[in-house]
């Protein structure tokens, strides 16, 4: 009669049961074959870092604003949110992981802060990152703020809130 053992998975650690005379070393084909092995998240993001003297910069696939990004479990997440999540820990829903060198490809740790979408848009105008085609001002030198700037919810277009409504009072007074 043959005995059945326990073993630990050389990959992943977990304790499974064999007969003796089997010289399996994994628990699974997923760890026996190094192309399926899950490596784990922060590990792959290093592998795709080029650390230089200030920003960590993501080497890998990125989108077309230089945003890496990162598959894990078949669905694409950003890279410099994951490192956000592997070094700090989870980010709170509506929050967004920013970047204070303004290098979008950059995943440095200490680069990283959290904040609203209002906060990022404050810091992009304080700094002058703003899109060449949305200026600081609209046409009528009205200072384009998020408090003052109306997105249409089907286009997503932007406009002035006091030049609509000033549009709005020309038209009454018509």
């Amino acid at each position: 009669m043959t005995k059945l053992v326990t073993r630990n998975c050389e990959f992943c650690g977990t304790v499974f049961s064999v007969y003796l005379s089997n010289p399996r070393r994994f628990c699974s084909r997923a760890c026996s074959d190094p192309h399926k092995r899950k490596r784990p998240a922060i590990e792959r993001l290093l592998k795709w870092t080029n650390k230089t003297a200030s920003c960590w910069l993501w080497t890998g696939t990125a989108d077309r604003r230089g945003y890496g990004h990162l598959t894990i479990n078949g669905k694409q997440y950003l890279a410099h949110r994951i490192m956000w999540e592997e070094t700090n820990g989870p980010v709170p829903i509506g929050v967004n992981v920013l970047h204070r060198c303004d290098v979008s490809a950059c995943v440095n740790p200490a680069h990283l802060f959290l904040g609203t979408q209002g906060d990022n848009v404050r810091d992009m105008i304080h700094k002058g990152r703003m899109n060449p085609r949305w200026g600081a001002t609209c046409k009528c030198g009205h200072l384009r703020t998020p408090e003052n700037t109306y997105v249409f919810p089907k286009s997503r277009a932007r406009a002035c809130r006091v030049c609509i409504k000033d549009r709005s009072v020309a038209r009454y007074r018509e």
